[in-house]
């Protein structure tokens, strides 16, 4: 029986600003630690992905946080 296409939801945990409504789990001044983030996000994504290598994805959400706050090329290095 095939499997049904996972939705995944990445959680980018970075802002330029805190929201004061916002209750989310997000960080401000730290854009140091984006790029180690997704080094970590890819790594974790490569792991899981071996256990279960013909699972398809159908829908990935980025959320957060603020994920405009990524380049081009940090979401074609996770995507």
């Amino acid at each position: 029986m095939a499997q049904k296409p996972l939705s995944l939801y990445l959680h980018i945990p970075f802002c330029s600003t805190k929201c004061t409504y916002c209750a989310f789990n997000t960080y401000i001044r730290l854009e140091t630690l984006i790029e180690p983030f997704i080094h970590a996000l890819v790594r974790e994504i490569e792991i899981v992905g071996q256990s279960k290598p013909r699972q398809a994805v159908g829908t990935i959400f980025f959320g957060g946080g603020t994920p405009s706050l990524l380049t081009p090329e940090q979401f074609a290095l996770v995507l």
